[in-house]
């Protein structure tokens, strides 16, 4: 009997572990397996694939871990360029990834011509593997204020051509209906026809509670008479990752070319001997970004001469400054990395072509965009500002001095000896002034040097800071606790604010580089048209043709439904309103609704 009991038990065994590995996918494997090496993808919801100059492009990123298919937190920076086929880029973007979550804009000016476009994306991460891994989405634009159209012209092609590539679009579009998608959430709108400038209501229900919390965006947008390319939405992107899984990953550690920019933007380079060009090994490089949150950090160069740094992902200037740190540094060199390009090349491009059949809907487009520009500064989108991270002695004990509760005196020399009681100067061997920090009131003042700050910018040489006019000076604080950056040890820091707030490196040399910095695209509350009171509203006697009606990038949803309002323009047709995210577990979420505007 027991042996029977055995074998029952081992047999049911067999059939779990048979069932389970049938059912199981390499996904969740992967999933669940420390040692596979995670990979980064990126979705991009933008609003639109066929564009007119005079329109806005918007869009919204979200980065996903490919290989747990969840939401990724491998990289804070993601990089956004629209590509033409002559493989030159119209504009690239840095977009912070914050929460797996970025978003940008762009205003496609008429200096941009007609023709085939490639809206890309990617990390740094994902340029170990190629272009072939990147967000690429097929974008036309058409610039009716040129007169040479040959790129997008086809006078051959045909009614039945076009009805074609209409019917293709719409197939592709009905792919992702509402009532075709899920249960657990839909898109609901009270009615189907709406009257011009009349109130919509939105409600995006959640069936499933935490299961539905997620990262979403919205673009309601008219539905374009003349053909155009299908959207790629996140159920299709995320059915190609999955069927991704069983090739060949790249991105492996040992094999990573460019490194993840999991803290920020990375800006690295190389010290050399000037005088025999071998690099320098254990040579402290400092980088100073100026503002009242300002930055700095120092690195120390390994046995190549390289170092990095690691930038917050926002910060107030424009401009960074790094330097070699320490007496001798003007007998050494910095050079910068520069980014590795895009292969362009590898990127492939569809053909979209027009007809003379399609000249009166280009026309009344590019007069409706006309009409919108001319009211745009009425309009106005605000940015939704975010302060740097705080500098290293932000929550320390300081003591300030504002000069303008004080004699003023002509040189920092004699404000330091008649106002700032704490700090000192002496004359070293060779006759050059060093100025000093006590610890406290009563204590023996030591030989490391105070970190000098002007407006923010690092000041190796003391010249700098005891020349400068005190006058300018607004004023001055104090902090005396010991620091240590890369092997160099100082005593209290000096920070002086002058009242211009414009103070500028003023070292020159090999050994310091002045770098503009590309700074990340601002987050943005949009503007949205609303005729709550039209007796009060100072836009009702404004022209409305809005193709646009609503774009909102940053819905956090953490209930069961969230609504969203918006108002129609006098622009009749068919409007889509898509929304498209991600649930905090990584899963797709792409719904669509067809509303009409009737005159």
């Amino acid at each position: 009997m027991m042996n029977k009991l055995v074998i029952v038990v081992y047999f049911l065994i067999l059939v779990c572990v048979s069932v389970e590995g049938q059912n199981g996918s390499k996904s969740d494997f992967m999933r669940n397996d420390p040692n596979v090496p995670d990979s980064e993808s990126v979705f991009v919801h933008h609003n639109a694939t066929l564009f007119f100059t005079g329109e806005y492009l918007f869009y919204k990123v979200y980065s996903i871990n490919s290989t747990k298919h969840t939401l990724s937190k491998l990289s804070k920076i993601a990089y956004v360029e629209l590509v033409s086929e002559h493989r030159k880029s119209v504009f690239k973007h840095k977009i912070a990834i914050n929460n797996s979550q970025g978003q940008g804009d762009f205003f496609i000016p008429n200096s941009v011509s007609s023709g085939n476009y490639k809206l890309i994306a990617y990390t740094q991460r994902m340029k170990n593997i190629g272009a072939s891994s990147f967000f690429q989405a097929d974008i036309s634009i058409i610039n009716p204020y040129r007169g040479n159209q040959s790129s997008i012209v086809d006078s051959e092609m045909n009614e039945s051509a076009i009805s074609e590539i209409t019917t293709s679009e719409n197939n592709a579009r009905a792919i992702t209906k509402e009532e075709d998608s899920y249960s657990e959430f839909k898109l609901l709108v009270a009615e189907q026809k709406f009257k011009k400038r009349t109130e919509v209501n939105v409600t995006f229900k959640n069936f499933i509670k935490e299961r539905g919390f997620g990262h979403y965006s919205l673009s309601v947008r008219k539905m374009d008479a003349i053909p155009n390319f299908p959207k790629d939405n996140s159920v299709d992107f995320d059915t190609r990752i999955r069927g991704n899984d069983n090739k060949t990953n790249k991105d492996m550690p040992g094999n990573i070319k460019y490194p993840s920019e999991s803290k920020g933007s990375i800006i690295s380079g190389k010290v050399f001997r000037k005088d025999t060009n071998v690099p320098a090994n254990d040579q402290n490089v400092a980088i100073s970004i100026s503002g009242q949150y300002f930055f700095f950090k120092v690195a120390t160069t390994n046995k190549r001469g390289a170092f990095s740094f690691s930038l917050d992902t926002f910060y107030q200037s424009d401009i960074a400054t790094l330097q070699v740190v320490g007496d001798t540094r003007e007998d050494y060199k910095i050079e910068l990395n520069s980014p590795a390009p895009i292969a362009y090349d590898e990127i492939s491009f569809a053909s979209f072509t027009i007809t003379p059949s399609l000249e009166s809907a280009i026309v009344e487009r590019s007069i409706n965009n006309q009409i919108e520009n001319a009211y745009f500064s009425i309009k106005p989108d605000t940015l939704r500002s975010k302060l740097p991270e705080k500098p290293f002695m932000f929550y320390e004990k300081k003591l300030r001095y504002d000069l303008d509760d004080y004699t003023r005196f002509g040189t920092m020399e004699e404000v330091f000896r008649e106002i700032v009681k704490l700090v000192w100067t002496i004359t070293d061997a060779n006759g050059k002034l060093k100025i000093r920090v006590f610890e406290n009131k009563f204590s023996t003042p030591t030989q490391n040097p105070p970190l000098l700050f002007i407006d923010g910018v690092f000041v190796q040489d003391p010249d700098d800071l005891l020349t400068y006019n005190a006058r300018k000076v607004k004023n001055i604080t104090v902090v005396r606790n010991k620091y240590q950056f890369g092997s160099k040890d100082y005593q209290g820091v000096i920070l002086i604010e002058t009242i211009a707030g414009d103070y500028k490196n003023q070292q020159s040399g090999d050994f310091v580089e002045d770098l503009t910095l590309f700074k990340p695209e601002p987050r943005k509350k949009y503007y949205q048209q609303k005729y709550e009171k039209p007796t009060e509203s100072t836009t009702r006697r404004i022209p409305d043709v809005r193709t646009q009606l609503f774009w909102e990038p940053d819905i956090d949803l953490s209930d069961g439904e969230i609504n969203f309002k918006f108002y129609t323009s006098d622009n009749p047709g068919d409007y889509e309103i898509s929304l498209e995210g991600f649930t905090r577990e990584g899963r797709p979420v792409s719904l669509r609704k067809v509303i009409t505007v009737v005159d």
